[in-house]
Order: structure tokens, then sequence, then C-alpha cells
């Protein structure tokens, strides 16, 4: 707790200083185009009802900070752990992001760059970040929700950041029934009225009836069979990929195309312009949940988080 309490006063000064800075470039006209100063020029307006007060403008900059950079960051790192330990894979990546640069640049010549439709159509690329978030960006868990009562302590597992709280006595459905210890089959579950559910992501990502047998591997062409199940389409989650990352109905992530635009652009970039190998301590990266999935290093946990690979540049063919 002294952590994160520790964080959020770091945030809140970081956010603040921001704040000043923006707030300095626009009366100098030198506004940027950036999420953070279109938010600081929003706030500008004349009308004082509208504006957010000090805190509140904070808080939207330390969301910006955490769900907007922190998540895809991780997201990219486990990315680029597994193509180091799938160099083939890697290769495979590269060659079809420069075969679209090269199709762009017959496009629209030297200048030309990778637009949302492009990034959308570099099959191989997508079906990489599907799967780093299907299985490998996620750790593994067994249940499919945890049921909190009362103040019950929260598990140390990855699932989505806000519980859901019945405003009623209710029943769970459960998908396939399960027999208890006294030989009965139980449909489902009972909850009363009060009682906290927490979401399990990373149960769903890697239920195997929908991601295949091997839901728990690094397996990009799963998602480029489409005669398979995966990403089978799930009433009433259907996001990015049928993946409960995301979340799904009012609580659903308001900027996920963002995040996925972000991931994409930053793995052509990477892919394109460097190569990753392993090192010694990235074969004994352990996953620690912190509302992120961090990675740290076995036996290194004081010295936070930790993900080291080796980079070259790699040499583009004349």
């Amino acid at each position: 707790m002294d952590r994160i309490r520790k964080t959020r006063q770091l945030a809140t000064e970081s956010a603040s200083d921001l704040v000043r800075s923006k707030v300095k470039e626009l009366k100098d006209g030198e506004g940027k185009v950036d999420v953070m100063s279109l938010l600081v020029k929003a706030n500008l307006s004349e009308n004082e009802n509208s504006r957010l007060n000090a805190e509140e403008i904070h808080s939207q900059m330390r969301q910006i900070f955490v769900a907007g950079h922190e998540t895809t960051a991780n997201s990219v790192g486990w990315a680029l752990l597994e193509l180091c330990r799938h160099p083939e894979m890697q290769d495979r990546l590269r060659k079809e992001i420069r075969a679209k640069e090269r199709e762009i640049q017959a496009r629209h010549g030297e200048a030309g760059g990778f637009s949302a439709m492009d990034l959308e159509s570099t099959e191989y690329l997508n079906a990489v970040l599907k799967v780093d978030l299907n299985a490998i960006s996620l750790c593994i868990l067994k249940q499919y929700f945890f049921v909190l009562a009362g103040n019950s302590t929260l598990p140390s597992s990855f699932f989505l950041p806000h519980s859901r709280t019945f405003g009623a006595d209710d029943c769970i459905p459960l998908d396939k029934p399960i027999i208890s210890t006294r030989g009965e089959q139980i449909t489902e579950i009972p909850v009363p009225k009060g009682t906290k559910v927490m979401i399990s992501v990373a149960a769903y990502n890697r239920t195997k009836e929908i991601f295949r047998e091997d839901a728990h591997s690094f397996n990009p062409d799963r998602w480029l069979n489409h005669n398979q199940k995966t990403g089978q389409r799930i009433p009433g989650l259907n996001l990015y990929a049928n993946l409960a990352t995301f979340s799904t109905g009012i609580r659903s992530c308001i900027g996920w195309r963002f995040a996925v635009l972000e991931a994409q652009c930053f793995l052509v970039e990477l892919i394109n312009n460097f190569e990753f190998s392993s090192t010694q301590e990235s074969e004994i990266v352990r996953r620690e949940p912190c509302i992120v999935m961090l990675p740290t290093i076995e036996g290194e946990l004081d010295k936070g988080p930790q993900l080291i690979l080796k980079v070259s540049v790699s040499e583009k063919e004349e």
C-alpha cells in the first residue's frame, strides 16, 4: 500500500507539472497536437461549469498514464519476449512488415507510411498481437470468476479492475455443469445481494473450447486458420477478436481501438528496424500482477520491472 500511495503521489505531481507546461504552451501559442494538450485546451473553455477542477484533471492525466500507455507498453514487451523465444516467428513478421512497406511505397512513394487500414490488413502482425493479448500478457488462472463477500482479500491474480456488485439476489449460470463433492449437479451459483464479483480475463481468454487446445501457447497461426473455432463470436463480447481483454458492455474500454493501433505501430517500427534475441535474464522472467502484468527477473523482485533483451539493428535489403 505504501508503494501504491507513493506511486499515486508521483503520478499526481507529474500530472500537475504537465498541466502547467501545457497551459504555458497554449498561452505562448505553442500548443501541440497530443492527447494531454487537447485535454488541457478543452478544459480552458469559457464556460466555468464545464471545466474540470484540479483533482479531476489530474485523475484524467493519471488514467492516461496507466491505461493509455502502461498497458500497451507491457503488452508490446511481452510480445517481444515471445518473438525472441520464437525467432522464426520474428523473421516471418519482419518479412511481412517489409513486404507491406514496399507495397505502400509503390502506392505513395518513399514518404508513404502505414495507415490504419494498412495495419489492419497486415495479417500476421495482427495474429501476433491477438495471441499476445490472448495467452501471454495474462497469468494462468483456473477460476472463471471470484466471488468476494464482505471485506475478503482480493486474489493476487489478473482480473478486470472494476468489480461488479449484485443489486439483488441472483444466480450466475454456468456454461457447463459441475459436480459437487456430494455428487450433485450444479448449473448455477446463487449470489446474494451486495456480493462483489471479479471477472477473470485470463481464465476466459484461455478457455480451450473457444481458443483451441493450445490456448496457453504463443501460436499466432491459430488466428489465421478461419476454419477453427478461435475467436468465435460470443454474445455480448465482440470488441476485439472476441477477447475479454478490453471488457464489454457499459464498462468496456473506451480507448481499445487506440490501444490496438498503438501496439500495431510499435511492433511495426520495432520489428522492422531491430532484431531482438534472448538473454540469460530473459530466460528467468516471471509475471507479477500489479493492475498490469509486469515482467520481473526471478530473485530480483526488489529491483522492480525488468525485461532484458538483446537488441541489434536489422539490416534492410537494398
